[in-house]
């Protein structure tokens, strides 16, 4: 049964941790065949071609992303913390929205 998929692509998706890698391994490890994913094939064209303008818009949306992460990440962390903190800014930003009227 194993060779019945020789030659075949199988496509596995569905949304955040449903257990797509999971699945996609045991079917690799049962078929004797490779797991491709995209956040791998990703990696190794950035790596064989560094100095591509695809690798390098690829970097740079990544470390925006994880940028963006952090920084959301912190403000979330931050607004918990200091829940006043939180509350004077909304007053702060309705005063100056009354000034410019």
């Amino acid at each position: 049964m194993k060779n019945d998929l020789k030659g075949m692509n199988l496509i596995i998706h569905g949304s955040l941790a449903s257990g797509k890698s999971t699945l996609a391994k045991k079917l690799a490890t049962y078929y004797e065949a490779i797991v491709l994913t995209t956040d791998r094939v990703i990696a190794d064209v950035c790596a064989a071609y560094p100095a591509s303008d695809t690798a390098v818009l690829i970097r740079k949306y990544v470390v925006r992303k994880k940028f963006e992460s952090v920084k959301e990440e912190s403000a979330t962390s931050n607004a918990s913390k200091n829940p006043s903190r939180r509350a004077s800014g909304s007053k702060n930003a309705s005063k100056q929205q009354q000034q410019q009227q």
